[in-house]
């Protein structure tokens, strides 16, 4: 083999590895069955980076925020005010399998939240 066609193969292949790596970290769509359920008592309620709204949970590992929540119309006081030590049930994307592996996994996109029966926030279809 030539060094270009070796070249042009590990070219190939390198491009083929980084396709999969960044396709498999990606969460899977905002739908009720691609989603994961915790319920617990919400200790803070503060605004992220990107006008995300971060909400943390008693005894749940991880941080889970309402991607955009401000630009949604949402008042990180007046929510905080409203959740705090009251009993939620958070539901966020499941991640791809090698999500898993990455440093990030205790990081989780919200996709719906509860407060008792009511719904708050919700991007589920």
């Amino acid at each position: 083999m030539t060094a270009f066609t070796k070249t042009k193969v590990i070219t190939l292949l390198s491009a083929a590895v980084a396709f999969i790596l960044i396709d498999s970290i990606r969460p899977e769509p905002a739908e009720r069955k691609n989603s994961s359920a915790v319920t617990g008592v919400v200790t803070s309620v503060t605004k992220g980076r990107s006008d995300d709204i971060v909400v943390m949970l008693d005894g749940i590992r991880g941080v889970h925020y309402i991607r955009k929540g401000i630009e949604r119309g949402f008042n990180v006081d007046s929510l905080a005010s409203r959740l705090l030590n009251k009993k939620v049930t958070v539901y966020y994307a499941k991640p791809h399998l090698l999500s898993r592996l990455s440093p990030v996994t205790d990081t989780r996109q919200i996709t719906e939240l509860k407060a008792g029966n009511q719904v708050l926030f919700s991007e589920l279809p």
